[in-house]
């Protein structure tokens, strides 16, 4: 339990591929709402050329032309009749904003709560492996007074023989806590979006 709930979701919000995925679709979709704006403006275009000509290898011009001519042209271009069909297309593109943005929310929403999830069945985990270390103390020590009491002749071996089950059960269900732990870590980090050990560390 080294790390604290706010830490792993922190994790979880930087390394999960989902969030990140979903993050790139709102962008991608702001970028076209952007883009279905600019329809609105117009369009200009600027070109630029510039040529020699000539009769010899260094194209130093004839007795008909000039050595070098440039030119510039610039043109712009606005439509202006279809507003009706770029204000549909611009209230497309919002609407799968709405939609990538809500996408996102939805999946920030599923990994806190598969982080919370993963983090309270640890701690419950947690919890269990002292409560079987108790269970293992208390255990021996019944084993130990049945043994003793055995050995003066006050319990039967059927007491020892109930002592010995009870122990062995306590040191199973101790076991049985470890693995839940390491198990419920694992859910934890595969929640935090970590997929390597030498991530863990």
């Amino acid at each position: 339990m080294e790390v604290s709930f706010e830490e792993s979701l922190e994790k979880a919000r930087k390394k999960r591929p989902e969030l990140r995925e979903a993050e790139l679709n709102v962008k991608m979709a702001e970028k076209e709402v952007q883009l279905a704006k600019s329809q609105y403006f117009p369009t200009v275009n600027l070109s630029f050329n510039y040529e020699r000509v000539g009769d010899d290898p260094g194209v130093s011009g004839s007795q008909y032309e000039d050595e070098d001519s440039w030119n510039i042209m610039a043109y712009a271009r606005w439509t202006f009749w279809q507003w009706g069909k770029k204000r549909k297309l611009l209230r497309e593109k919002e609407t799968r904003l709405v939609q990538a943005e809500d996408a996102r929310v939805q999946v920030e929403d599923g990994i806190s709560l598969e982080v919370k999830e993963a983090y309270l069945r640890l701690r419950e985990a947690r919890e269990k492996i002292d409560v079987a270390k108790t269970a293992i103390t208390q255990a021996e020590e019944n084993y130990r007074m049945n043994f003793e009491r055995y050995k003066e002749q006050v319990a039967t071996s059927t007491d020892v023989l109930d002592a010995q089950t009870l122990l062995t059960q306590a040191r199973s269900n101790y076991y049985n806590a470890l693995s839940d732990f390491n198990i419920a870590r694992a859910r934890l980090d595969r929640a935090m979006g970590i997929v390597t050990y030498e991530e863990v560390r």
